[in-house]
């Protein structure tokens, strides 16, 4: 089916009162009351597998409606929206997380974040209540990955809950949820740590741990985590950039990061020293660790933080390097013209792609910040 049709459907389906929805599923063959209807949507969590449950029950089959399993399928999502909010449902997280894109394009950027944090809740609360431990079961039926959505969700959700202490509570919460649920089905992919969707997860977690001023909480949270996985070079330097106001402590847990063999980025944590030294004014140690990082990288540091092969040979390394840097060429007059938006650009009834905004001079707010302190510019120098 495709998404437009469905769409359509949805938005016929919504004008509808409860009692015309019984009436139209009954037209469809499908008898249903309230009572039995809620009791299958609490065993799944997926209005599809719901209404094929329906579907196969059915007491006859309708020849009055063109397309009479999409129907049915609209109804249901739209029985479960009114009638079951205290459950979850992949399908209307999907449909609210792009409703938040639209509003976000429409200007209502808080609108959006607060939709979004309570789609990240719905997705938690599924792997917790169902038992889901791969996000990827979860992925949505749209171009727009659910990992690509995540990130951009936990960072205009830090938007709202600068301004309101509770959502920052509830932010810390959703990460600790999606690393309970997910985490674990993420590291047996064997991608490096500094790769895996769950490195963003525990950044998340903490920087809204540290905001609600639980700074042993801070603390303790990468000293677990660094013992657990020490070769988490995002980790180390995430950890180490929260103490610019302690050079000191800083310089020492960056120092410790190299110590383990297997850090599965060297490259990032020497660029982050060189990057101290200079703040530090100290140019020659600077230096040194820029050329060090430039080592690392050209001798596969990178290719291991991509999840590349480092035993392979030279040449394996360089075609595969020739790949990512094409794919990265052909996307750069895109990158170059990001608005200070998410990525994707949909609403609920069709999925368009974006038209090429024109260039701007100014930084835009999800754009690096040019100071070079790998932050987004919404969140240093622009904040």
């Amino acid at each position: 089916m495709r998404v437009s049709a469905i769409a359509r459907n949805l938005a016929e389906v919504a004008r509808l009162s409860d009692e015309d929805i019984l009436k139209k599923l009954k037209l469809l063959g499908v008898k249903v009351e309230r009572a039995e209807f809620e009791k299958l949507c609490r065993k799944q969590w997926r209005a599809s597998k719901v209404t094929f449950d329906l579907w196969q029950k059915r007491a006859f089959r309708s020849q009055q409606v063109k397309d009479p399993a999409s129907w049915a399928y609209a109804c249901v999502v739209e029985l479960w929206r009114r009638w079951l909010k205290d459950v979850p449902c992949a399908e209307l997280i999907e449909l609210d997380v792009m409703k938040g894109y639209e509003i976000y394009e429409e200007g209502q950027e808080q609108e959006a974040a607060i939709l979004w944090g309570e789609a990240l809740e719905g997705v938690v609360k599924i792997g917790r209540d169902y038992g889901v431990k791969n996000l990827k079961d979860l992925e949505f039926g749209v171009n727009v990955s659910i990992y690509d959505w995540i990130p951009e969700a936990f960072e205009e959700i830090w938007s709202l809950a600068l301004d309101d202490a509770a959502w920052m509570e509830r932010r810390r919460d959703m990460a600790a949820g999606l690393i309970e649920c997910f985490a674990e089905a993420e590291k047996s992919t064997k991608q490096p740590a500094s790769a895996r969707p769950d490195s963003f997860w525990r950044m998340a977690m903490a920087e809204s741990v540290r905001e609600i001023n639980e700074g042993e909480g801070f603390e303790a949270l990468f000293e677990k985590w660094l013992s657990e996985d020490p070769t988490w070079a995002d980790g180390w330097v995430f950890y180490a950039d929260s103490f610019d106001e302690t050079p000191e402590k800083r310089e020492a847990i960056l120092k410790k990061a190299l110590e383990n063999e297997d850090l599965d980025d060297k490259g990032t944590v020497y660029m982050n020293l060189g990057s101290h030294y200079r703040m530090q004014g100290n140019d020659s140690l600077a230096e040194e660790y820029d050329l060090r990082g430039k080592e690392a990288f050209s001798s596969g540091g990178f290719a291991r933080r991509l999840g590349l092969n480092e035993e392979n040979s030279p040449e394996d390394l360089k075609n595969s390097f020739d790949n990512i840097l094409g794919k990265l060429l052909k996307m750069g007059p895109a990158l170059l013209q990001e608005e200070s938006r998410p990525k994707a650009e949909m609403n609920t009834s069709t999925v368009q792609a974006r038209p090429m905004a024109a260039l701007d001079s100014e930084v835009g707010r999800k754009q690096p910040c040019p100071c070079g302190s790998g932050k987004k510019y919404k969140r240093c120098c622009g904040s």
